[in-house]
């Protein structure tokens, strides 16, 4: 019924507004891994920042929706992300925060499944696998060397906060969490602009 899918509406555009909120009072957290790395959540706290004035600017519309009003303003088969997140939309924003946070995530999933392994190798491979193909050369090789000198596990977790057993409870907190919903707009993405692969040059 009509009533029920505003219902549903509203829940999402609340679980947006949600996702944006957590995600960004995760940039502390690239804070303290390095002042190489620390600008990254300057540049995840601008593209959170982006999207929530997009949703301001069309009050009434979710994330998903108003990446596919951009879409759709850019001319109907064209959905590749090269084509419709240009610089300063929301779909540019979103794309650039999804991999930032699935940066961190990583960073701190890996933490979590083996307590025996380098911070620096964490934060290594996870930028393999989520920013490292859509940044330059040279910038592959400012964030990789940042990541060998990255703070030790122990050093990293003090930076946090002085309570580990809180520290480490609230890191899990945010995997089962933020994950899903991370998982949720990835599929977003995917379904308006297409595969991570389309969005290359970006």
């Amino acid at each position: 019924t009509l009533s029920s899918s505003s219902a549903a509406s509203d829940v999402y555009k609340r679980q947006c507004s949600d996702f944006l909120e957590a995600a960004n009072a995760t940039a502390a957290m690239f804070e303290c891994l390095g002042p190489t790395v620390a600008p990254m959540a300057s540049e995840l706290q601008k593209n959170t920042e982006k999207l929530r004035k997009a949703m301001l600017l069309r009050p009434g519309l979710s994330i998903r929706e108003i990446i596919r009003e951009e879409a759709s303003m850019r001319g109907i088969g064209r959905r590749r992300a090269a084509d419709v997140a240009v610089e300063g939309s929301a779909s540019l924003a979103l794309i650039w925060l999804n991999r930032l946070l699935r940066m961190l995530l990583g960073i701190l999933a890996r933490m979590v499944e083996d307590p025996h392994i380098k911070l620096s190798e964490c934060i290594a491979r996870s930028y393999d696998e989520s920013l490292r193909p859509y940044h330059s050369l040279w910038t592959q090789r400012v964030i990789l060397a940042a990541a060998w000198a990255a703070p030790s596990r122990v050093d990293f977790l003090s930076r946090l906060g002085s309570d580990q057993l809180a520290i480490e409870q609230s890191i899990y907190e945010l995997l089962t969490h933020l994950a899903p919903a991370l998982a949720s707009v990835g599929a977003d993405v995917a379904s308006v602009l297409g595969n991570e692969k389309d969005s290359d040059g970006l």
